[in-house]
């Protein structure tokens, strides 16, 4: 016979701005589904067709079941812009029979009931954007997360922005060639560079971009630094060193600990091990006592699925041991 808790479904979600994860589970915690789709986090509602774009997932997200949207129970979502109330509100429309909570990414909230099981007590959020989030004394502490046009250092927008300046710097020939140049390349079909309206359409081109597609150039812009190039290894190492000050600069400076581990979540972390490395140095000689803990088995969807399973009470240590390492 099959138990109450197998009957009913738990939904996660994740969301930045370039992509969004869906986790559906069983009320034990066992995995059923988990899919991938379009970002739905903004900076102010009515950017992102969010409704749809969770239509579209959770329906897909059920595909493995003979269950409609009905048997979802509960549901959180871990959200990594402001647009709280508009993920709320859509939710409750695709989702009108389930208890819903959203949490936005930065408050701190899901990353501090994970940490412990890491052995850390801090962690830094590095994809699209930047954030990190650590307690001490029952204090909870944050820097960063102040979104694109100003902050973001580290993150994979600004790695695509500073590439996309140094192609420009290139064009006026304000500084020496880089191979970075060729990652732009389709910017510059069928245009002049030599003559004003030349300009004007590859100005048009650039300011087409949506911060997703500018965060995409990171990858790329990684390759070039394996590759020597002097731009790259400029625009990487500041990148490194830009989440190391972030994480640096989250506790307080005397703590009495001889290690404080941090936990690496994000899409930026997965560039590679030199990357990892670089930041790693950094963090060193800023903070000897802390330290960067990677896994690559865990991100913030996983997060999201401990919350709910938190909501829906059945947030053991063994369950949620199971969802970390599954």
């Amino acid at each position: 016979m099959v138990s109450q808790n197998d009957t009913k479904y738990l939904l996660a979600g994740e969301g930045g701005g370039s992509k969004t994860v869906l986790c559906l589970m069983q009320g034990t915690g066992k995995s059923i589904s988990r899919i991938e789709t379009h970002g739905i986090a903004s900076v102010k509602n009515g950017v992102l067709p969010v409704k749809s774009t969770l239509l579209e997932g959770i329906q897909k997200v059920l595909e493995k079941t003979e269950a409609d949207n009905r048997k979802i129970s509960h549901c959180y979502f871990s959200l990594g812009g402001p647009n709280q109330e508009e993920l709320e509100n859509a939710l409750k429309d695709c989702l009108p029979s389930t208890e819903i909570k959203v949490g936005r990414e930065a408050d701190g909230d899901l990353i501090m009931a994970c940490v412990p099981y890491f052995n850390c007590m801090a962690a830094v959020m590095a994809g699209t954007g930047t954030v990190a989030v650590g307690e001490f004394n029952g204090k909870r502490y944050f820097a960063g997360g102040w979104g694109s046009e100003f902050d973001d250092a580290g993150g994979g927008y600004r790695i695509g922005k500073d590439a996309l300046s140094v192609f420009l710097e290139t064009l006026d020939r304000r500084r020496q060639k880089t191979s970075l140049t060729k990652i732009f390349s389709s910017l510059l079909y069928e245009t002049n560079i030599n003559t004003f309206q030349g300009r004007m359409k590859i100005k048009q081109r650039i300011h087409a971009l949506d911060r997703k597609k500018i965060a995409s150039y990171a990858p790329e812009v990684y390759e070039h630094f394996k590759l020597g190039d002097l731009a790259a290894t400029e625009i990487i190492n500041r990148a490194s060193l830009d989440i190391a000050i972030l994480s640096s600069t989250l506790l307080p400076e005397k703590t009495g600990l001889d290690r404080i581990g941090i936990l690496c979540l994000g899409g930026i972390f997965k560039l590679g091990e030199k990357f990892r490395n670089l930041c790693s140095a950094h963090l060193k000689k800023l903070r000897p006592e802390c330290t960067f803990v990677f896994r690559d088995d865990f991100d913030l969807a996983k997060g999201a699925c401990i919350m709910v399973l938190k909501m829906a009470g059945n947030a053991d240590d063994k369950t949620i041991l199971q969802v970390i390492n599954e």
